[in-house]
């Protein structure tokens, strides 16, 4: 079955550690809940100076039955997606420390954003 991914890339704000954002992902960002057929994960990349730079990806079923399922036809959030998020307020919190850690990291951003769909293969 085609699945779709979304790569999100970011750095980390001045002055936070590499360790200080891994703990962050280990110890709470572990109790964010996605919508159901989706699935995430973190990666990490270093730089030319040994400093981390992650990427945050997102695995979702078909595309378009994901924008079917959790999307009105202007792409916003239909009824669905609002009663998951409204059942999981512990992801707004878990997102707004993300966001204190992490900076160059832009949702909206299409030069941050790939959109592929694959057949797996093996």
């Amino acid at each position: 079955m085609a699945r779709a991914f979304w790569f999100y890339t970011m750095e980390l704000r001045e002055g936070v550690t590499e360790e200080e954002f891994e703990l962050f992902l280990k110890d709470e960002w572990r109790e964010y809940t996605h919508r159901p057929g989706e699935t995430g994960g973190w990666l990490k990349d270093r730089d030319a100076e040994g400093r981390g730079k992650y990427i945050a990806y997102l695995e979702a079923e078909d595309l378009v039955a994901r924008r079917k399922r959790y999307f009105t036809a202007d792409l916003e959030p239909n009824e669905v997606a609002k009663q998951h998020d409204e059942a999981n307020p512990h992801n707004s919190r878990l997102l707004a420390k993300f966001l204190e850690l992490c900076e160059s990291f832009d949702m909206e951003s299409p030069t941050r954003y790939v959109d592929i769909d694959i057949d797996y293969l093996s």
